[in-house]
Formats: C-alpha cells, sequence, structure tokens
C-alpha cells in the first residue's frame, strides 16, 4: 500500500509540474494534449516557431493525434490565421470532448469573425451554458452586433461580475441601458467599475466605444469614471476636449492620481509643459510611484533640462524600458554635461538590448566616447566590445 501511494503522489506530482508549465514547451509534449485544461495559458502559443513546428509535425502525421489531443494543434492553427483548418480540428476535437467550453467559444469567435453572427450566437450560448461564464461578454456583444441589444436582459446579473474591471463589459451593460432607457442600471454599473483596471484591460475598440457612450449621456458618468472618455479623447487626440474632461474630474478631485497622469499627456500635447510635469511629479508624491515614467517620456519629448531635474533622480523606481534608454542615451550624446543620464541609460537591467541595435550602438560608442573620462566607461566599452564579438 506504501508503495502504491508513493507512486499515486508521484504522478499526482508529475502532473502538478506539467500544469504549472505555461511556456511553449508544452506544445512538446503530445502526452498531455488530452489534458486541455493543461492548454489554457495564452503563452504557451506565443512562439511563433513552436507553433510551426507543431503545425509541421501534425500535417507530416495526423493520424497520430486523437480527436481528443487536437485542441493545442487546433489552437496553433488559428495562432498562424488559418481559421478553416483551426475550424475543422476544433470540431473534431469537440465530437470527443463535447463539454469543452473552450473550443466552443472559439469556434463562436472564428464564426463571428467569418461574418456568421447567428453561428457565432449559439456557440457563445452553447460555451455559457457549458459554464463558461465569461461567453457572456461575447455572446451579448454578438447581440448588440446583430441589433438585438435587447437579448442582453437575461445575462445582466453576469456580466455585471466582469465590469468591475472589464470595459468590454461595462460598454455592453450602457448599450443595454440606453436601449431600455434604464439610468439606474448605467449609474450602478458606473458607479461600481474600478476605471484604473477598466483601463488596464482595454481594447482600441473598447476605448472608442466608450467615448462615444460618454457623449451620449455624459451626466450618467460619475467623475472617477470619466478618465476612460478623458484617455479616449486624448487617443483620438481630440486635446480640447480631453483637456476640458480631465480638468473637470480634477476640479471634482485633486487628487485623483490617474487624471494627474492623464492631463500630464494633454497638457504637453497643448503646449503646456510645465503643468505637464507638475500633474505627473503631483500624482508620483501622493504615490503612484510609475508616474516617474511619465516623467521620463515627458522629458524624451520635451527635451526640458527642468523636466529631466524634477525626474531624473527618480529612476530608481522605475524599469527604464528599451526605447526610454535609447532616447536618454541619445539626448546624452547629443547635448554636454550628461554623464549621469549617459550611463544611467546605458547601464543595468534591460540595457542589453540597446547593444544589439546598429544605430544605437553608434550613440552608445559616440557616449563613451565624449564621456570617456568617467569611470564608467569602461564597463560600457568592454559591453561593446563582448557584444560585437557576438555579433
Amino acid at each position: 500500500m506504501k508503495k502504491i501511494l508513493a507512486t499515486l503522489l508521484s504522478i499526482g506530482a508529475a502532473v502538478s509540474a506539467i500544469a504549472q508549465d505555461t511556456t511553449p514547451e508544452m506544445l512538446k509534449k503530445k502526452e498531455f494534449f488530452d489534458k486541455p485544461e493543461l492548454y489554457e495559458a495564452a503563452s504557451i502559443f506565443m512562439d511563433r516557431n513552436a507553433n510551426q513546428a507543431l503545425i509541421a509535425e501534425y500535417e507530416a502525421n495526423p493520424s497520430q493525434y486523437a480527436p481528443a489531443q487536437l485542441l493545442p494543434v487546433a489552437v496553433v492553427y488559428l495562432s498562424a490565421g488559418n481559421m478553416e483548418r483551426s475550424k475543422e480540428l476544433f470540431e473534431k476535437f469537440l465530437e470527443a470532448k463535447p463539454d469543452n467550453a473552450r473550443a466552443t467559444r472559439t469556434l463562436g469567435t472564428i464564426a463571428m469573425i467569418s461574418g456568421k453572427r447567428e453561428d457565432a450566437i449559439n456557440y457563445y450560448k452553447k460555451a455559457y451554458d457549458l459554464g463558461d461564464e465569461r461567453a457572456a461578454i461575447a455572446l451579448c456583444s454578438a447581440y448588440i452586433m446583430n441589433q438585438q441589444a435587447e437579448k442582453v436582459a437575461d445575462y445582466v446579473e453576469p456580466l455585471k461580475k466582469f465590469a468591475k474591471d472589464n470595459l468590454d463589459s461595462v460598454n455592453i451593460l450602457l448599450i443595454y441601458a440606453l436601449n431600455q432607457k434604464n439610468e439606474d442600471l448605467a449609474k450602478e454599473v458606473l458607479a461600481a467599475m474600478e476605471p484604473r483596471k477598466a483601463l488596464e484591460s482595454a481594447s482600441p475598440d473598447g476605448m472608442n466605444s466608450s467615448f462615444r457612450l460618454f457623449m451620449a449621456n455624459p451626466d450618467v458618468w460619475p467623475m472617477g469614471a470619466r478618465i476612460i472618455p478623458a484617455r479616449a479623447a486624448a487617443l483620438i487626440e481630440a486635446w480640447p476636449l480631453a483637456n476640458r474632461i480631465y480638468k473637470e474630474i480634477l476640479e471634482a478631485q485633486p487628487d485623483n492620481m490617474t487624471a494627474l497622469r492623464g492631463f500630464g499627456l494633454v497638457a504637453f500635447r497643448t503646449g503646456d509643459v510645465m503643468g505637464a510635469a507638475k500633474s505627473i511629479k503631483k500624482a508620483y508624491d501622493l504615490g503612484d510611484k510609475d508616474a516617474a515614467l511619465d516623467g521620463m517620456e515627458l522629458f524624451i519629448l520635451s527635451k526640458k533640462p527642468y523636466v529631466w531635474d524634477m525626474f531624473g533622480k527618480l529612476a530608481e523606481d522605475i524599469a527604464l524600458n528599451p526605447n526610454l534608454r535609447a532616447g536618454l542615451v541619445q539626448f546624452a550624446v547629443q547635448n554636454d554635461n550628461n554623464a549621469d543620464m549617459f550611463y544611467m541609460a546605458a547601464v543595468g537591467e534591460g540595457s542589453d538590448l540597446l547593444y544589439k541595435d546598429r544605430a544605437v550602438r553608434k550613440l552608445l560608442e559616440d557616449g563613451v566616447k565624449k564621456y570617456q573620462s568617467d569611470k564608467r566607461a569602461k564597463g560600457v566599452a568592454d559591453t561593446l566590445n563582448s557584444t560585437s564579438a557576438q555579433q
């Protein structure tokens, strides 16, 4: 009994370890293909080469894959843009696993993309009935696109569950509320939403929809929620309108950090660099340390030394992305007395990508010559030499 128990525990540990693997390596483990729950993570399908390798292996011998093993193969075909082949494989998979909500929902998406809205609606509804509550978002979007907004009525409650941080759910409920002339529902949904989280999940289409819904009935939008149409106005470069909305928010909520950061961008675009810097710095001082990144980007855009004086010393609070590092390197090379800026950008975690770009390497070489008396010059020169040898 102890030996059997130990064996079972060992098998369980192995499966648990596999379940934690969300890398493209999972596409090489055909022995787990009949366990679709292990292939939920999008990161498994993010490597184009790994996807193509699986497609090549499948096409070399399709018969080696049982219908229950076809979900990962169907997903890689979809990732490659071959919807017809993907559809065929999802349908075969569902013959073996008819209750798989993910495959059913994905067939709905393929149908929607193909312009077959009624088929999409049927697939989404089935996925929802199989327990996939998020399918309600896709289903109700399809209803609205099909001029059937009244059918959202059956899914208001599940949509509310997601509307706190999912902008698509918010938009669907607002469209339904507008259709039903139900301002109370619109106000309830907007009051419960966490705008900053909703922004994180927002697509460009979702932002555009929110902007149109705001313009249709701005009075139902509480001040905090208005950061969404304000951001949307900025995205379409309607700067005066974005400026007005942000100012209204900040008049009512002067410490709204998301609005302060958003207003910073708008102020810059309308010519008020100092106003932009002050707004971003206030957000930072209130506790939003990511605002330091906005400040650094503002410096790259504006090239104003006083902006660097405000935010340069805060660089330790943020992870400098490669584009920002390259911008700082360029400024330091083109302007005198910026050794600290140059070496801060040229050294540290994330700086390695700079050395792989030909144009930026040239700037780094120029910077080392310009600031060669600095003790940090040798480290950058050594990195340039070593990466040159590798290329």
